[in-house]
């Protein structure tokens, strides 16, 4: 006799607080909960942004897992990946990366290569 288990998956979205940029609300941070009723881990969570009228904006989730993966460095008041300069900030970061396709996929293959192996 065999039992048969059934995961119910919900996510759970939270808005945790507005984007601003010079006093205009450009959107929202989101913290996302998965939740399982299976034992073990049943709960992860992460956060993103969803921009107006954008959604949510690649370049800007590439930066933050490359700097958490350390992908990027920062040295003084710049962020650097290898020789090519970034920025002084994650703005200047994202928008370093929608100009440069070609080192945003490269970064990409990065990031997919340490979470994905």
């Amino acid at each position: 006799m065999t039992f048969k288990l059934q995961a119910a998956v919900r996510i759970q979205l939270r808005r945790m607080e507005y984007l601003q940029e010079k006093g205009e609300i450009q959107g929202t941070k989101i913290k996302a909960m998965i939740k399982k009723n299976l034992p073990g881990l049943s709960l992860h969570s992460t956060f993103f942004n969803i921009v107006y009228n954008k959604g949510i904006i690649k370049e800007a989730e590439i930066t933050s897992l490359a700097l958490v993966n350390q992908i990027i460095s920062r040295t003084s008041s710049h962020y650097y990946y290898r020789e090519h300069k970034l920025g002084r900030n994650k703005r200047d970061i994202r928008e370093y990366l929608q100009n440069n396709p070609d080192l945003t996929r490269k970064l990409e293959k990065e990031i997919k290569r340490i979470y994905l192996p």
